[in-house]
């Protein structure tokens, strides 16, 4: 060992030197720096992508909202009873349509009717719709759809709440984060196609976005007597 030791005196052989304190606190501080300096860009980086994906996120429910709208108006046979609403969120807005004429009889059957209906209180866009048990013949759907509605029901503002109360209706979400909603009807005996004009506006984040939007009708049918029609 002693032979050893004489070989290699140049590296203290028995004399080995450990880090200071000064040392030793010098390196913990840089390497907390080091640390809070890469949390701090991960955290920079993990937001941006939340950010990024929250803009996305309301770009798709924007975009989805108003093609569903398109969907669901366009191929109306007829647009009823109307409830403005409100683009501040204070009142619910609502429509009744005729879908369509499924069994080509010129007569309203209520499950040929639907409903779109803006919420404020949980700012969700909802479809309404008769949806009968699947083991029903159709006799007794031609049952439940007996006698037919008046020509001018559909338009009368108390079928709203009258057909939300139907047995077989159902509701589906088809949009959220909606906080306000507004929408007008415009047809009568001189409009050659009717149209339907809404806002909506979104929150999210704290953040609103208004959207306008015009659809027409694209199968009107004639108007009854009482509402201007012939």
């Amino acid at each position: 060992m002693q032979a050893s030791c004489r070989t290699f005196s140049h590296l203290h052989c028995g004399s080995r030197r450990g880090f200071t304190i000064f040392e030793l606190m010098l390196g913990m501080i840089v390497t907390a720096l080091v640390t809070a300096a890469t949390a701090a860009l991960l955290s920079a980086v993990a937001q941006g992508w939340k950010q990024s994906n929250d803009a996305g996120n309301g770009s798709n429910i924007v975009i989805q909202t108003h093609l569903r709208l398109q969907k669901v108006i366009r191929a109306a046979k007829q647009l009823g009873a109307v409830r403005t609403g409100s683009i501040e969120g204070t009142d619910s807005a609502d429509v009744l349509i005729w879908k369509a004429d499924t069994n080509q009889d010129n007569q309203v059957q209520v499950s040929e009717l639907a409903l779109l209906e803006h919420t404020p209180s949980d700012k969700k866009l909802r479809y309404y719709e008769v949806v009968y048990p699947s083991g029903w013949t159709q006799t007794q759907k031609t049952a439940a759809d007996t006698p037919p509605l008046a020509n001018d029901e559909i338009y009368d503002d108390a079928s709203i709440d009258s057909f939300k109360a139907l047995t077989y209706v159902q509701a589906t979400v088809r949009s959220s984060g909606i906080s306000g909603a507004e929408v007008h009807k415009y047809d009568s005996a001189s409009y050659t196609r009717p149209t339907f004009d809404y806002l909506l506006n979104f929150s999210s984040g704290g953040a609103t976005q208004t959207e306008y939007g015009t659809i027409a009708v694209r199968t009107p049918s004639t108007l009854p007597t009482s509402q201007g029609g012939s």
